[in-house]
């Protein structure tokens, strides 16, 4: 077998790289969109009751609501993308909202698919507490990056937070240089 040379300048490109990897990876926004996410924008609606949905249902990523809370004032209109929040651990899940359709759901009851009552906590109890509200800004940035249905919508959204901030490390590291290199010339 033969050694591989690597030569300096192939290093220093390497080395480089995996700096600048570090650097967007210690800024990735994850944290911060989670943090923003998880803060309740506006009281929401009180639900106690929770139905479960089929799998249709969940593969659409829809979540069902009595159709007097779909009105004008309610919480939401068909197809408006909602949140919904348990206070009692913080955890919370954004679907979209659906009129109850052939389900018999009470005024006070939510439809979730399995996955929606996992993550919210809730999987077998008998009384809960949870609050829905419309979905801001951060919320639906949140959903469109790490909860949606379609892995290409995630990847593209990863892809475009990378490249803004590869571009912010980037021209912060070719100003570093090109000022240390003209402070360099001054003092020759």
């Amino acid at each position: 077998m033969k050694a591989i040379q690597v030569s300096l300048g192939e290093r220093l490109f390497l080395a480089g790289c995996a700096a600048i990897w570090r650097v967007m990876r210690a800024l990735n926004p994850h944290r911060l969109q989670t943090y923003f996410a998880s803060k309740v924008n506006i009281r929401g609606e009180s639900m106690n009751e929770v139905y479960s949905l089929k799998e249709d249902d969940a593969r659409d990523g829809l979540c069902r609501l009595n159709n007097n809370r779909m009105k004008a004032d309610g919480i939401a209109k068909r197809g408006d993308l909602i949140k919904v929040f348990n206070p009692a651990n913080g955890k919370f899940v954004m679907r979209y909202a659906a009129g109850a359709g052939e389900h018999r759901i009470r005024f006070n009851a939510i439809g979730l698919d399995y996955n929606a009552k996992l993550e919210l906590g809730i999987i077998d109890k008998a009384e809960v507490h949870l609050e829905v509200m419309k979905a801001n800004a951060a919320d639906r940035e949140y959903y469109l990056m790490y909860q949606d249905q379609s892995p290409s919508s995630r990847q593209s959204r990863a892809l475009g937070w990378y490249i803004f901030l590869g571009g912010i490390v980037f021209g912060l590291v070719s100003n570093f240089a090109g000022l240390t290199y003209s402070l360099i010339q001054k003092l020759i």
